[in-house]
């Protein structure tokens, strides 16, 4: 079926058109550098939506998929640093407040991923997607280099991971003996998160397509990395900072003082941003208490005395469910 496909290697030709400064045009900008998906891949990303949806994590991000009529498209995207971006959810300011999800089209490799017959990669890139989506529509596009903009990411990169452990247990996701350096990446993602709540160390022979990440050998990436022990929600910070080159300062800002409205406006979406992740990673916990699943030789993070209420809510912010005052269900279950 593969080779019915109309797409190619080659990049999105580019029409020479003016555009101004607008969101509209800025918007339509965005589609000429982009395609829709044809009629077969229509089907593929349909089969990668329903496997999203069958995960506990993954129904309420399709549920959202099909209520604000996501859009998926090709478009050719740039590298994160030095490594892969598979994808990019269209924040609203750049798309006229439509909801858009741009797979990578830079080349062949991109594309095969996505169309590959086991649908777990597919599944995980549009959950880290959506999840982005879900919160640009509930919270807001936080500022880049900010603390929200470094929540936003390690709560995409969260719920994919997240996604990938509902998808494993159940047998979907390929075995480790088969699966590519792809999915082998958000696999060692997995390990590093069991690790850091009390997990075996990840070792490299586990992972033998990841000889090295961000510049750093196996080894070192992982003590680099896992080095402050986070927990919790806020277990892959280590991951998402190295990975989007984010101060680890920015995991606990300071309150602007009353007068900065605009900082106290990003601190908000900072506060929310991080209770979306912990909301999100609740969901997981649970889960993998229905499920009698804890990381091996230890004691869960959903037991961690370090995470009270079963998970890291982000400094400075209350947990749900605890007589806060807070309402979980502020993002309609997202």
């Amino acid at each position: 079926m593969r080779n019915s496909l109309r797409y190619s290697a080659f990049p999105i030709p580019v029409p020479e058109i003016s555009f101004s400064d607008d969101n509209v045009a800025i918007y339509e900008k965005s589609k000429l550098e982009s395609l829709p998906l044809g009629l077969e891949e229509q089907k593929i990303i349909n089969r990668g939506v329903e496997t999203l949806s069958a995960t506990s994590t993954g129904k309420p991000l399709v549920d959202f998929l099909k209520k604000e009529g996501v859009e998926i498209r090709w478009k050719n995207l740039s590298l994160i640093n030095s490594e892969p971006n598979y994808a990019e959810a269209c924040p609203p300011s750049e798309c006229s407040g439509k909801k858009v999800v741009y797979l990578n089209n830079m080349n062949r490799a991109y594309i095969d991923l996505f169309l590959d017959a086991n649908p777990t990669f597919l599944a995980v890139t549009l959950a880290h997607e959506l999840s982005h989506l879900a919160d640009f529509k509930n919270i807001g596009e936080p500022k880049k280099g900010t603390s929200g903009e470094l929540y936003l990411e390690l709560n995409g990169c969260s719920t994919g991971v997240y996604i990938y452990h509902q998808l494993a247990n159940v047998h979907i996701a390929p075995n480790p003996k088969v699966e590519n350096k792809d999915i082998q990446l958000i696999r060692l993602h997995l390990a590093i998160r069991d690790y850091v709540n009390g997990g075996k160390r990840p070792m490299a022979n586990d992972f033998p397509f990841i000889k090295g990440l961000s510049g750093l050998g196996f080894d070192d990436y992982i003590n680099k990395v896992t080095g402050q022990q986070r927990k919790g929600s806020m277990s892959l910070a280590g991951v998402v900072e190295l990975t989007y080159n984010f101060d680890d300062r920015l995991e606990n800002p300071v309150k602007p003082a009353s007068y900065d409205y605009a900082g106290l406006q990003e601190y908000g979406k900072y506060e929310k941003l991080s209770k979306s992740l912990g909301l999100r990673t609740a969901d997981y916990l649970h889960w993998k208490e229905a499920n009698n699943i804890s990381a091996p030789n230890s004691q869960s993070d959903d037991n961690d005395s370090s995470d009270p209420g079963g998970y890291q809510d982000g400094p400075g912010v209350d947990g749900g469910g605890d007589g806060s005052g807070y309402d979980p269900h502020f993002q309609d279950g997202i």
